[in-house]
């Protein structure tokens, strides 16, 4: 991925990481309308053991995954499907929870090269002093909470609409930019940041 200098003659060095402080992206919930709770929690209990993740991320034995030294990979049925479906495709629709070799899985049709240089970055360049711009678990209070909110919302939806007519042209962005950041801070976008910015001082204090 190619990314423009930020500012010439500035550390220009690119952070990755997720929105939130260690984000959790998959969750699994009972209904109080489960007729049978019970069942449900031991179903979820069953897909972490090791016998039913590994069926569930590779498939059956013999119809689908291969076992070599004792670890599943997928067979060469499945990477050289007709219809093209590579490994990649069938670690993307695994079913939750996805326990699987990110390692192997991910190298199955990337040359090694490129997979080193992602891979290597991602372990120590790109997640370097992690913790010192990873906003943490902070919490705000309920009348935080909502004016932060009401705030939020009303900007993101501004600036989603604002930035496709950019993109397609009704806007001129050379024009229209300094409108646009005029806009955001009409909305009440200082007083966001405030919240947060409280609420990390809070944390910290701890």
């Amino acid at each position: 991925m190619l990314v423009p200098m930020l500012e010439e003659g500035q550390d220009n060095k690119i952070y990755y990481t997720g929105t939130d402080h260690r984000a959790v992206t998959k969750t699994m919930a009972i209904s109080t309308q489960c007729e049978n709770p019970k069942i449900a929690v031991r179903y979820i209990d069953y897909c972490y053991d090791e016998e039913m993740s590994t069926i569930l991320n590779y498939g059956l034995e013999g119809s689908g995954r291969v076992t070599i030294d004792g670890k599943p990979y997928f067979s060469e049925a499945q990477l050289e499907d007709p219809d093209g479906i590579n490994g990649n495709s069938y670690s993307s629709v695994a079913m939750w929870p996805m326990i699987y070799m990110w390692t192997r899985e991910f190298t199955l049709d990337s040359s090694d090269m490129v997979y080193d240089s992602i891979y290597g970055y991602w372990n120590t360049d790109g997640f370097e002093d992690v913790e010192s711009y990873t906003m943490p678990p902070v919490s705000l209070s309920t009348d935080e909470s909502s004016t932060y909110a009401n705030i939020i919302n009303e900007v993101n939806t501004y600036a989603a609409e604002t930035i496709v007519r950019m993109v397609i042209g009704e806007i001129d962005i050379e024009t229209g930019w300094q409108e646009f950041l005029d806009t955001i801070d009409s909305m009440g976008i200082d007083e966001a940041v405030a919240i947060q910015q409280a609420a990390l001082d809070r944390y910290n204090a701890r």
